[in-house]
């Protein structure tokens, strides 16, 4: 299985897409994610390698009475 693009599927839905495929790009990626427009939606695609670990791993749940809860 494979995840699918997206970029594109961001962009089909009207928001602003940056992807970040190597580490020497991440500061030029997040100046221009953080300095997007406030009112519009961005997303922002961090490429990591498939084997790396990528904490924290953070798991919430939104229960019925609207409290977050760890998973």
């Amino acid at each position: 299985m494979t995840n699918p693009d997206f970029i594109l599927l961001a962009q089909a839905m009207g928001v602003h897409a940056i992807r970040c495929e190597t580490h020497e790009e991440l500061p030029a990626k997040m100046k221009e994610f953080l300095e997007y427009p406030g009112d519009k939606p961005v997303f922002m695609e961090c490429l990591v390698e498939t084997k790396e670990h990528v904490f924290p791993m953070v798991c919430l749940l939104l229960s019925f009475g609207g409290l977050l809860q760890e998973c």
